[in-house]
């Protein structure tokens, strides 16, 4: 091998073989520090901490705020370094867009996720009418116009509103997308739907119901499919799987 082509080669081999132990220092100079959030706790009647078991115990009107959620129990039980904890005692996750609540808890405040158990309740609401939610406090409107133009917009916000029932679910508040299980049931304005499981993301406002599902409307028409897709904001549904239905037309002109 000619002695220049040599020098190369070697150059080369020289280079290849301090890439890895670079990167590893650049990966190692990269690594980002852990992630710090805050709980905050905003009311608690009694507080109790073991450093044994690095679990808090708190009990009595218990507020708890994480990131833009708020958790109101009358206990709450969670580990230090798990980030978990189980409460009981009408438990309620509220967020801008979302109430959550039923018989009781089980948080992981590192996933940012709370899951609730047994009579579950999930009230979804509108953005656009954000707010108008609680204009019900503002001072009393000047003028008998502004007055019913307010009662309206009320009205409006809560027929805009989603209900669903579970017995069990899942709120991932980061995402802020549900997931429903057990004898579901989603209720917004003038039509209700049943199903096994639902799944509702706030991206993009849709709703996912599977496993026996059935729809009905305030005008008695019904609909019956394996699997079906609500668009909450823009008032369209899609079906696919066994589907059946029953409509009614109206003779009058």
């Amino acid at each position: 091998m000619p002695r220049r082509l040599l020098q190369i080669a070697v150059a080369v081999a020289a280079v290849c073989a301090l890439c890895p132990a670079q990167s590893a220092q650049q990966s190692s100079a990269e690594k980002q520090p852990p992630q710090v959030h805050d709980i905050i706790l905003e009311h608690a009647d009694k507080y109790r901490y073991d450093e044994k078991t690095n679990s808090v115990e708190l009990s009595g009107e218990v507020i708890l705020r994480h990131e833009d959620g708020t958790l109101h129990c009358d206990r709450i039980a969670f580990n230090t370094k798990t980030k978990q904890g189980e409460a009981t005692g009408s438990p309620t996750f509220v967020d801008p867009r979302h109430t959550v609540s039923g018989e009781s808890l089980f948080i992981d405040f590192k996933a940012r996720v709370a899951g609730f158990r047994r009579g579950v309740k999930v009230v979804r609401w509108p953005k656009k009418e954000q707010t108008g939610a609680s204009s019900a406090s503002a001072p009393p409107a000047r003028s008998q116009e502004e007055r019913k133009e307010g009662e309206k917009r009320l009205q409006e916000y809560e027929k805009e509103k989603a209900v669903i029932t579970a017995d069990e679910v899942q709120y991932f508040y980061r995402e802020k997308r549900v997931v429903a299980r057990g004898n579901v049931k989603a209720e917004q304005e003038k039509r209700t739907a049943w199903a096994d499981q639902a799944i509702y993301t706030d991206s993009d406002e849709l709703l996912v119901i599977s496993g026996n599902v059935r729809l009905e409307t305030a005008e008695r028409e019904s609909f019956r499919c394996n699997k079906a897709t609500i668009s909450l904001r823009d008032n369209w549904v899609e079906a696919e799987g066994a589907i059946t239905s029953h409509f009614r037309i109206s003779e009058e002109e």
